[in-house]
């Protein structure tokens, strides 16, 4: 059975509550919109010396930056900022972060993504 547009619509986001230090922490996946503007923090879009559009990995703040998006309080709305998030232990937040890389269907590691990312060349359209 094919799903209408609003049934479509009604789709909830898929969200975890995981177990961190004595209590937990809600982690939800992302709006198609948010993972848009995700993935273009990650990316510089420069023009090389032959004119053409050359699109380089830029990866400082990957975890941070998807966890400012998928950290939500009980009522699904940020529960902290990137700059906020920067200042925590990445050792203590990395199991949210896996979290929030499967519920994305974010699943190449950092350096596969670098890499697949700064071969990318876009002429002009």
């Amino acid at each position: 059975m094919l799903l209408t547009k609003s049934e479509l619509m009604g789709i909830d986001l898929a969200f975890e509550d995981v177990k961190i230090g004595k209590g937990s922490v809600r982690v939800r996946e992302m709006t198609v919109g948010e993972y848009d503007d995700y993935q273009m923090q990650l990316v510089k879009i420069k023009r090389g010396a032959d004119g053409k559009q050359i699109i380089e990995s830029d990866l400082k703040d990957t975890m941070s930056l998807m966890l400012s998006y998928c950290l939500v309080n009980e009522n699904m709305k940020p529960l902290m900022t990137k700059d906020e998030i920067k200042k925590l232990p990445a050792k203590k937040l990395k199991p949210l972060y896996d979290v929030a890389q499967r519920l994305n269907g974010d699943t190449l590691d950092e350096s596969e993504a670098m890499e697949k990312n700064s071969e990318a060349v876009l002429t002009d359209s």
